[in-house]
């Protein structure tokens, strides 16, 4: 049976940690570009363009079209 590097398997531990830290701190902002990227997207390829993506504080994207009815829910991505 093989031994274990402690060592080895520290590093890994701590860089784990150290990559779910920056996830955790830069996913708001990610979670925008890719918000805004995919309605650019969207409206290029839409006619007419009717489709707005609207990122929301509560990590949620949400689904606006200007032909929706006024009084009817919006749909949301996480």
């Amino acid at each position: 049976m093989a031994r274990i590097d402690w060592r080895v398997a520290l590093r890994t531990f701590v860089g784990f940690l150290a990559g779910v830290a920056v996830w955790v701190m830069l996913s708001p902002v990610y979670d925008r570009v890719i918000a805004s990227g995919a309605e650019t997207l969207m409206r290029a390829v839409e006619r007419p363009k009717v489709t707005q993506l609207r990122p929301q504080a509560d990590n949620y994207v949400t689904v606006d079209r200007s032909d929706f009815d006024p009084r009817s829910k919006r749909p949301a991505v996480r």
